[in-house]
């Protein structure tokens, strides 16, 4: 393992220390885990104590050749694009601040958490990269709320250990036309912030309404958008024709 910045100095923590300062537990397998919020990794500090969000850094294994169709893992911590876990497979810089892939020097996202020190599983189809040399690495590079990462419990297998996730292009990640969508339209009653919790977010738009731009955005970036209005009475979602549902898988975004 290679670590570089601040945020790994006292990695792994050991013990469930999210829950030793009152927190929902982390959900670790065995006695050590990587959590960048933690400082203490049972020979400095005391369970619960913490390093604050404020250090970044990444952590880097060593080399390894992809022999196993799925990759399994358990993280958690900050939903940014700065925090996450990533693959790096054949080399290229290591620029990027999220949760990736890199083949060919292309990268691809893995996963990264959902505001919730709970780790949760994954399972990352990597079959397409198969036979070739790969690294894992864990990344964080955010520093306000939520600015840490946790990672667990990395293993490889013949078949999927949890729901099932693709490596995502990071060219696909961002805005599908490749072009900026129209500007929204903005004020109280057509902007709503959430938390995303789930694993697709689903939009009914009415066909027979008027076209304005709907966005989606994280941190203050446009990641996906649609034209349309939405459904969003009972009445509007039985008109014929009927309303058109739009899907986002929302593991795919930054």
């Amino acid at each position: 393992m290679t670590a570089e910045g601040s945020a790994f100095k006292s990695q792994p923590t050991k013990g469930d220390n999210t829950k030793a300062r009152g927190r929902e537990s982390c959900n670790l397998q065995g006695k050590f885990w990587i959590g960048t919020y933690e400082n203490y990794n049972g020979t400095s500090g005391k369970p619960g104590t913490t390093q604050s969000d404020r250090p970044t850094g990444t952590l880097t294994s060593v080399e390894f050749v992809i022999e196993m169709p799925f990759l399994n893992f358990l993280v958690g911590g900050g939903a940014h694009k700065e925090t996450s876990a990533r693959l790096l497979v054949g080399g290229g810089a290591h620029k990027e601040t999220s949760v990736r892939l890199l083949v060919g020097g292309k990268n691809y996202y893995l996963a990264s958490g959902a505001n919730s020190e709970e780790m949760r599983p994954v399972s990352a189809d990597v079959s397409q990269f198969s036979g070739q040399k790969a690294a894992l690495q864990i990344l964080d590079q955010a520093k306000s709320g939520w600015g840490h990462i946790n990672a667990d419990n990395f293993t490889a297998s013949g078949k999927a250990l949890a729901k099932v996730i693709k490596p995502i292009l990071a060219s696909k990640v961002k805005i599908a036309s490749g072009k900026r969508p129209p500007k929204p339209l903005s004020g109280p009653a057509q902007e709503r912030s959430f938390t995303c919790e789930q694993t697709y977010l689903l939009l009914p738009i009415d066909n027979n309404g008027p076209k304005p731009a709907i966005s989606l955005s994280i941190g203050g970036q446009d990641v996906r958008f649609v034209t349309g209005t939405l459904a969003a009475k009972s009445e509007d979602r039985a008109k014929k024709p009927p309303c058109t549902s739009v899907v986002w898988p929302m593991w795919a975004l930054p």
